[in-house]
């Protein structure tokens, strides 16, 4: 009896691991991942990515998971004062969470939904700390081939040689700043 109680235990615990690590695109679960959707999980991982550049005020580096055109108009910290309605100064992120990650059809176009936890800096007032705040966005993406993001960017040809075109084919997801920024 003892051990069909010791099991039943094991089998609990292993089934709430499982659903407390359980994505929409794999397991990931005390550093321990595995993935089933890579398109997903490199969605995710760039979410993440540009979220933690946000949450250490690296503005430059946020820049740059948008288009190559987009990057040059990326003003950051003057979005982020409309995605938050709070001046980049005062925003502390505290944590975020990414809740989900859609894929359309054709797997070109992406969104990951988020949400975060703030705390305005400067606004404790005697015994009460700084107010605080949660914010849920999506950050949009569309999957675009290198040479065409870059040639636009530049106003480039197309790639002429055989390992240019091939360079060229290769994909990459870009953030769209206007619509996941505002």
């Amino acid at each position: 009896m003892k051990k069909v109680g010791i099991i039943l235990l094991v089998v609990l615990a292993l089934a709430a691991a499982t659903l407390v690590g359980l994505q929409s695109h794999g397991f990931r679960l005390f550093g321990f991942s595995y993935t089933w959707n890579e398109e997903l999980a490199q969605l995710d991982k760039l979410a993440r990515a540009f979220l933690q550049d946000l949450q250490f005020k690296d503005f430059d580096k946020a820049g740059k998971y948008h288009s190559f055109v987009d990057q040059g108009k990326a003003n950051i910290p003057q979005l982020i004062e409309r995605l938050f309605q709070v001046k980049p100064e005062v925003l502390n992120i505290r944590d975020f969470e990414i809740v989900k990650v859609d894929l359309d059809d054709d797997g070109k176009r992406a969104r990951t939904f988020f949400r975060s936890n703030l705390e305005l800096l400067n606004t404790a007032e005697g015994d009460k700390p700084n107010k605080e705040k949660q914010v849920e966005g999506i950050l949009y993406w569309h999957k675009l081939p290198v040479s065409a993001a870059r040639a636009a960017a530049e106003g480039e040809a197309a790639a002429t040689t055989a390992t240019e075109a091939a360079a060229a084919e290769a994909e990459q997801w870009f953030m769209k700043l206007e619509s996941s920024l505002h």
